[in-house]
């Protein structure tokens, strides 16, 4: 989450007070565990509570990794897709009759509708830089801390262009104002760092408005300016916060406890059972030297014991099935909570239709419809800052972020001969457009590359037509006339 500081208090994000920083590094280290803890479930590094006693074995299931990576793979497994949407006047400049410009009032029946603005400039420098895995990863840090962070910077390219970078959410904080928009003040990067000497200290990197300062803290909690203030071009904070939901919740932070029972209960059933195997050995009406122990661990037999001795192992008896049943419903109870699916699980699949599938993940799709309406909000701010600077350097006009469409496509189990069927009669009865048809088609990643190529290939098969029509008339043309001729 955010740290909300009130605009008196704040002041100039260009002149932080060092009792600004010291309260902004102070609130960063309070939440820094919460963090710590979230991404040592996720790496499946987190502690067991088992009984401390001799042969426990510590069994770590790493249910964290595997909400988070189902969910991301669930709705950011194919890249996310971008569509440009015309002005909701649906007018060109030059649409409105002269009529109307002179003052006179005239119905407009039918108006031009406008084009949608060309977003490519944005789309090449996000191919430049192959933003579907920065997608990825801002994806994957929402669903280990709720939050995720953006840093926009410039390129080192001999003409700098817009670059995005992901911050690790344990590193740095975002500084809104108290108003109820709660508006973006700072970006603030922190770093631990050490001295030659072993001495630990703090960089903290503040990115405001317009430029970027650097500050150190000691562990006294002084700060001194590490470097002159840089400016970086992008007319407002060049950063780009998401949340994974209203409460800024990882994808797996709410099933912790169950998370914690299942390891504590698989960690017991190895050490129950590395106990039933390493069973102890009762004797009974004679005494067993050294020697002889290690030949009955060596040969399995023993020999020389007097008639009426007897000899058992003294086990411990194992209700498995009941353990098992604990095992499953605790497992259950973590898909249940998190809101994913058991793809182990036999009657998921098996030989369900298409429809009885989506039924199943109707769970999933409710939670990635709250992920994706968040991710396009920033989605939407990161295309905005990216527009700016290229409007800056006379690459494209400036375009309103609404006018900007995030497509995600969600990795549905798909009927496809339904699919194709229902798109083909929509297309045909003149309901949908072809641009429309093919974005419902899952295997089409460009629709505007098809429709130009469609149109290509007609042109293609046109002129092959008209040349070969062309040389058949010279053909006819040139043939003599034959025909009876006058008997003589």
């Amino acid at each position: 989450m955010a740290i909300y500081i009130s605009n008196n208090e704040l002041g100039s994000p260009d002149d932080l007070s060092p009792a600004v920083l010291r309260y902004i590094l102070e609130e960063h280290n309070r939440r820094l565990p919460r963090l710590q803890e979230l991404k040592s479930y996720h790496l499946n590094s987190c502690k067991v509570t088992i009984p401390d006693t001799d042969g426990a074995t510590p069994v770590k299931v790493g249910y964290g990794r595997y909400i988070t990576e189902v969910i991301l793979g669930y709705y950011l497994g194919d890249p996310v897709r971008y569509d440009a949407k015309p002005d909701d006047d649906g007018l060109t400049p030059g649409a409105i009759p002269a009529a109307v410009r002179h003052g006179r009032v005239v119905r407009i029946d039918q108006p031009a509708a406008a084009p949608a603005p060309d977003i490519s400039p944005v789309l090449e420098a996000y191919d430049r830089q192959t933003i579907s895995d920065t997608d990825a990863e801002i994806g994957r840090d929402l669903g280990i801390y709720g939050k995720a962070y953006e840093l926009l910077y410039a390129s080192g390219d001999e003409v700098p262009g817009p670059r995005s970078a992901v911050i690790d959410p344990r590193c740095c904080e975002m500084i809104r104002d108290t108003t109820v928009d709660h508006s973006k003040r700072a970006f603030v990067m922190v770093e631990e760092l050490t001295h030659i000497g072993g001495a630990k200290y703090w960089k903290m990197t503040v990115y405001t408005d317009t430029l970027v300062h650097s500050y150190i803290a000691d562990v006294d909690m002084s700060f001194t300016r590490d470097a002159d203030p840089v400016p970086h071009f992008y007319g407002e904070v060049p950063a780009v916060e998401y949340s994974n939901n209203s409460d800024g919740m990882g994808d797996f932070e709410a099933e912790i406890s169950l998370i914690d029972a299942y390891n504590t209960l698989t960690s017991d059933r190895v050490t129950d059972k590395s106990k039933f195997i390493d069973s102890v050995l009762a004797v009974f009406g004679a005494s067993i030297d050294d020697d002889e122990k290690a030949d009955l661990k060596k040969y399995k037999m023993l020999d020389g014991l007097p008639t009426d001795a007897k000899l058992e192992y003294i086990q411990k008896t194992l209700d498995e099935a009941s353990v098992h049943t604990l095992a499953a419903d605790i497992a259950a109870e973590i898909h249940k909570q998190s809101m994913t699916v058991d793809m182990t699980d036999s009657s998921f699949a098996g030989n369900a239709s298409g429809q009885a599938l989506k039924l199943k993940l109707l769970t999933m799709n409710i939670l990635v419809k709250t992920k994706i309406r968040s991710m396009t909000r920033g989605l939407r701010k990161r295309f905005e800052m990216y527009n700016r600077w290229l409007h800056t350097q006379s690459a494209m006009p400036i375009i309103d972020r609404d006018q900007v469409e995030p497509i995600f496509s969600v990795l549905m189990p798909l009927d496809e001969t339904a699919i194709v069927s229902m798109v083909s009669s929509l297309y045909a009865a003149g309901i949908i457009d072809l641009k429309t048809a093919l974005q419902q088609l899952w295997f089409v990643k460009d629709p505007e590359a098809v429709i130009q190529a469609v149109q290509a290939e007609a042109e293609a098969k046109a002129s092959r037509y008209l040349d070969a029509y062309g040389m058949l008339r010279a053909r006819e043309n040139t043939e003599p006339e034959t025909g009876d001729g006058d008997d003589l």
